[in-house]
Order: structure tokens, then sequence, then C-alpha cells
């Protein structure tokens, strides 16, 4: 089946020092902090703007779940019309057998319904959260290949299967947030916490910064592996620091958080970083091509990206809600550059990465060493 379109001086100023401090107790609780950061995000960030709930109508007691979210599947999701505007969030294309394409697009959904509406919600109310994800997360998908011809970028990825993996976890991340949100006012108020509504307009709105960075938006054919990985990453990075600089933005008008500029920054370091990385994996497994390693370590970089970002979110947060004025001396410090102790992030990522690949690479020879 052919695939088709698819629509941040004073000696009281908190430094970098304050955020390496938090380190073990920030990943150890990072469970704890995400709720907590949540919690001062609520309190501080500019209110979203709402948008239309849509319901999906209940299944009787007993239904079978799966058959039911099959039935419930969208037409224009399934639809193999080639006249159809829409690619299919569900089609296969034929770098990938279906059933991994399913597994990737559906596994980040499955998995924020752990969150909300929880393991042991009715099966009418977990079938609305996995059906309210997927129609936005094709919408998104959607979305960023209109994007991507509007401002006449070539990533031949946004019309691949790739694109739907990236937008599900877009979206899953974004459900989760919102859940931990919502959850929280409903209980203060004492209601019964609702479905979260996911705009996806927004959302496009917030990763568009990362569609324009030249190894995303423009890269070479034999760098779309590449592309794909930094996209997965700084996709969901990008609403993250979107929702970071509002925030700081509503506290300390004063302060400058450049999403943009943070982005680039962040792309070009991960490159270098695994470019520097990858020969020491090659010497170990020369049986291993360098695209694929790289393709790998920009992977395993953005799952390390999470933990030192919830170090500096937390810090800065905590700052914002209990001390605005030193939090702004802060931001405006000499640790911090765009709105975020950039120095500390690329030194936490290049030092524990580091430490990945050379104990991979040990561990590997020792394998060999005991094989022969």
């Amino acid at each position: 089946m052919a695939l088709k379109r698819i629509d941040t001086s004073a000696p009281v100023t908190p430094t970098t020092e304050r955020v390496v401090e938090n380190v073990e107790d920030t990943v150890t609780h990072s469970s704890q902090d995400n709720a907590v950061d949540t919690t001062a995000e609520q309190n501080i960030a500019p209110a979203q703007d709402d948008v239309s709930e849509q319901r999906v109508m209940p299944t009787d007691d007993g239904t079978d779940l799966i058959a039911e979210v099959e039935s419930n599947i969208p037409e224009h999701v399934v639809s193999g019309d080639d006249d159809d505007l829409v690619t299919s969030h569900f089609q296969a294309a034929a770098s990938l057998p279906e059933i991994i394409q399913l597994l990737n697009t559906l596994a980040p959904i499955f998995k924020a319904t752990i969150v909300c509406p929880g393991p042991h919600a009715a099966p009418e109310k977990q079938l609305e959260a996995i059906t309210r994800m997927s129609q936005a997360s094709v919408d998104l998908a959607n979305r960023i290949v209109a994007e991507t011809e509007a401002l006449e970028l070539d990533p031949c990825w946004a019309k691949s299967q790739a694109v739907q993996s990236i937008t599900a976890q877009v979206v899953s991340e974004e459900w989760v947030n919102k859940a931990i949100i919502e959850g929280i006012t409903a209980g203060k108020a004492g209601n019964e916490p609702s479905l979260p509504i996911i705009n996806s307009a927004q959302l496009m709105s917030q990763i568009r910064p990362v569609l324009t960075l030249p190894a995303i938006g423009m890269p070479e054919p034999s760098q779309t592996g590449l592309a794909v990985g930094l996209m997965s990453v700084l996709s969901v990075l990008g609403v993250e620091l979107d929702r970071y600089a509002r925030a700081v933005n509503a506290h300390c008008p004063l302060a400058t958080v450049d999403v943009d500029a943070l982005l680039q920054q962040l792309s070009v370091f991960m490159i270098e970083l695994t470019e520097d990385l990858v020969p020491i994996l090659l010497k170990a497994d020369p049986e291993a091509t360098e695209s694929q390693l790289q393709q790998q370590l920009i992977k395993d970089a953005g799952q390390l990206l999470v933990p030192v970002w919830s170090v500096v979110r937390s810090s800065v947060y905590s700052s914002l809600k209990d001390e605005p004025e030193k939090a702004l001396a802060m931001l405006q410090s000499a640790d911090f550059e765009f709105g975020v102790p950039l120095t500390f992030i690329k030194e936490r990522l290049r030092t524990t990465l580091s430490q990945v690949v050379s104990t991979s690479a040990y561990a590997l020879s020792l394998r060999r060493g005991a094989a022969s």
C-alpha cells in the first residue's frame, strides 16, 4: 500500500552547583518529583487555551476493549483510498513489518493510560482515553507533514511510519502531564478528574522549532535515521521547554528562555557527542555500522536527558514558587544560558553517555573473551 500525505550576582544567587546537588535525590524520587513539578507548574504557568471536549460513546459492561477499540477507529485512520490525504495512523510502511509499527505507535498511548485513567478504570473510560490520544496523534502527524510542505522542508521521514510513532510519544507525554494537573485541580475542588483534552494545534506550534533544525528538516539521505532519532527526542523536549518558558515568564518577565536556541544547541551537541563516541563502539564491534550506532546513541541520550532535565526543572520551579527574586538572579547568572544551565546539561549528558559506551564496550570484550 503506497504511503499518502499525513495532515533563565548576588552572593545568595543559586547557581548550577545547586542544581548538581539535587541530582541524586531527584533521580531517586523521579516519580514523586514529576508530580511535585507538575503542581508547581500548575501554580506558576499561564492557563492554556481550552479545547472543546469530544466524548466517545461508552460501551456496555463486559464489552471486549480491544474489539471495541478496533470498531471505534475513525474511518480516516484506516482508509486506504489513494485520494485520502490522511495517512493511516496504523498503516504499515515497507521498511517495517506492520506489527512493529503498531507496537511503536500504540505502546506510548497504552503506557499513558496506566497513569490516566488508570489500570482499574472502566473499559469505556480506557477506550475513550485511547481514542482521544489516537485521534490527536493522527492530527499532529497530519500537521507535521503540512508544516514541512509549507516551510519547504524535505524530511523524507515525515511521510513514513516514523512520524506516527513520534507523534504518539508527544501526545502521550502531554496526556500524562495534563492528567496530573487536572487531577490535582479536581482533587482540591473535591471533584472527579476528567480525561484530558489534547490540543494538537498547540503541540504543533511547540514542536515547530524542531522541524526547522537543519539535521531534522533537511537531512542528507544517509542521515534519515539520525533525523528520526533527533526528532523523537527533541519534539518531546520542545513541548516541555515551551511549557517551562511560559512558567518562567509568568513569574520572571525579565528573564528570557530562548527555546529555539536551546533546541539548536542541544541538536548540535547530541550529534557531535554521538559522533565522538561511535568509534569506541565500532572498535568493540566492527560488525556494527556507524549509522546504526549513532541512531542508538541518540536514543540513549534522549533517555538520559529525562532525569537531567528533571533536576533542572525542579530547581527552577522551586525558586520561582518560593523565591522569585532569587530565581531571577539565578536565571540571569553566568551559569545559565538561554534560560537553563546549559553547560550542566551538556556535561551531565556527556559524562553519563560516555560511561554507558565505555561500559558496553568493556562488557562486550569480556563476553567475547569468555566465549573464545
